[in-house]
């Protein structure tokens, strides 16, 4: 949404709190197509995490965002059992 993500509050919170727990708002994605939008958010997750070891990473959105995500972090070596998607 134009005003950001509705719970970026209590995610900086759990930031600040937890010692494991890392948050990164990310914007203008719903403004390219789900793929286009799916391989940059990819990319930053490989960056951040190579191999996608040692992570659970939740996606949520539109059911083309977030299956594209889900293809691309899996071809990026995100193991399947540590994605878990709600499509809304």
């Amino acid at each position: 949404r134009p005003g950001g993500h509705y719970l970026a509050n209590l995610c900086r919170a759990w930031a600040d709190a937890l010692d494991d727990f890392r948050y990164t708002p990310l914007g203008g994605e719903r403004e390219a197509a789900p793929e286009e939008a799916s391989a940059g958010l990819a990319a930053l997750i490989a960056r951040d995490f190579p191999r996608g070891e040692n992570i659970d990473i939740y996606l949520a959105g539109p059911a083309a965002a977030v299956e594209a995500l889900g293809e691309r972090l899996r071809a990026e070596g995100v193991a399947p059992e540590r994605l878990v998607s709600t499509v809304v």
